[in-house]
């Protein structure tokens, strides 16, 4: 089991580059206010970014799926909403996107899927590497990435933060 994490590292290091890195902390860094949400157990990785960037002083809020459309309310152009989505298909996503003229904020998802149906309706997607487990113990376990993801991602962030101050 421990090689399949080896392996999904490996590919998430060949993914997940330096500028990639920098450029996607600077684009979030450039919203004025910043929205999580996750489908199903996708947003417990939203609920870990959330935490991770108050700890750093940034003002985010989660937003359970259920709630996705009354962000339409309140949500401005230079806002952003990050979508987790491991497979980025699911009805909730496709309800919320489908409206997606009416939002007027930005939309970044994160998904597995390079291959969602929804990739032409955000303004960015990070697909995260996916390996296909042949135990059904392991193919719960691909997730793990979103975490690995939120690590990295928040330790750029920081970096950009403290070497503007």
């Amino acid at each position: 089991m421990f090689q399949y994490y080896k392996d999904l590292i490996t590919l998430s290091e060949q993914v997940l580059t330096k500028e990639l890195m920098i450029n996607l902390s600077n684009y979030i860094l450039s919203s004025k206010h910043l929205f999580v949400s996750g489908i199903m157990e996708s947003f417990v990785p939203g609920k870990f970014l959330e935490t991770k960037l108050r700890k750093l002083g940034l003002y985010i809020s989660s937003i359970h799926s259920s709630e996705l459309n009354d962000v339409f309310n309140y949500a401005q152009t230079d806002d952003l909403l990050i979508l987790f989505s491991m497979r980025g298909n699911t009805s909730v996503l496709g309800q919320f996107l489908s409206q997606r003229e009416s939002f007027k904020g930005k939309v970044l998802l994160i998904t597995m899927n390079r291959n969602s149906k929804y990739k032409d309706l955000v303004d960015k997607m990070v697909v995260l590497p996916q390996i296909t487990l042949s135990t059904s113990l392991n193919q719960t376990k691909t997730d793990i990435l979103f975490y690995v993801f939120v690590e990295n991602l928040v330790s750029y962030i920081a970096y950009l933060l403290n070497d503007s101050q």
